[in-house]
C-alpha cells in the first residue's frame, strides 16, 4: 500500500523477489551489486532511489527486465542525488529484454564505462524526468534494439562523445511532435531535450 512500509530486506535481490507487482521499492542505503546484478521478471515495481547510489561493477547489467516486467525509476528526495549505474564496460544499468517499459520520472541512470545507461532489447523507453547519461565517450546513454519510439517528455539525456542514443537514425518521440535523431545532431537533441524540462 503506497505510504506504508510493507517490509524491510537486506538486499535488492530479496526485496524483488518478494515484492508484488505495483509495489514501490524504497531505497534505504547504498548498494553495491559486485557483479550478480538483480532480475525483475513478471512484475510490475517502482523503484525509488531515495537519494541512494546502487552500482554494479561486475560483467552483467545492475537491473535487468525479462518477462513482460516493467520498470520505473524514480527518486523522492529533495536534491534528486539517486543513482543507478554500472561501472562495467560493455554492460547497462537497466537490460529490458522483456516486452515491458522502461520509465524514468527521476534519478540518474548511468554508466561510467564504454558501456550503456539503458539497453532496450523489445520494450519501451519513456524519459519523464530525471537523467539518462553516458559518463565516458565509448558508452550510450540509451542503446534500442527495438522498433518503438523513444518518448522523451522531460529529462536529459546525456552523451559523451558517442550520440546519446544508439542506433544513429532512430525515432524519438518528443511530445508533442516526433523528430530523427540522426548521427551528428546530438548536441540539437539534447538541446531540445534540456529546452521542456
Amino acid at each position: 500500500s503506497e505510504g506504508l512500509i510493507k517490509d524491510s530486506y537486506a538486499s535488492l535481490a530479496d526485496a524483488i523477489e518478494n515484492a508484488n507487482s505495483g509495489d514501490t521499492l524504497k531505497i534505504n542505503s547504498n548498494i553495491d551489486l559486485g557483479s550478480t546484478g538483480v532480475t525483475i521478471s513478471g512484475k510490475t515495481l517502482t523503484i525509488d532511489l531515495n537519494g541512494q547510489t546502487v552500482a554494479s561493477s561486475g560483467g552483467i547489467s545492475a537491473i535487468q527486465l525479462e518477462n513482460n516486467a516493467n520498470l520505473t525509476m524514480t527518486d523522492n528526495t529533495t536534491n534528486k542525488t539517486g543513482m543507478l549505474m554500472t561501472t562495467s564496460s560493455g554492460t547497462a544499468s537497466i537490460y529490458n529484454t522483456s516486452n515491458g517499459s522502461v520509465v524514468i520520472n527521476g534519478g540518474t541512470v548511468l554508466t561510467t564505462a564504454s558501456g550503456y545507461g539503458i539497453i532496450n532489447v523489445s520494450g519501451t523507453i519513456v524519459v519523464n524526468g530525471g537523467t539518462v547519461w553516458a559518463k565516458t565517450s565509448g558508452g550510450y546513454a540509451i542503446f534500442d534494439l527495438s522498433s518503438n519510439d523513444i518518448e522523451i517528455n522531460g529529462g536529459t539525456i546525456n552523451g559523451n562523445l558517442q550520440p546519446s542514443i544508439s542506433p544513429a537514425i532512430v525515432s524519438v518521440s518528443v511530445l508533442p511532435e516526433t523528430v530523427r535523431l540522426k548521427a551528428g545532431k546530438t548536441q540539437q537533441f539534447n538541446a531540445l531535450v534540456s529546452s521542456i524540462n
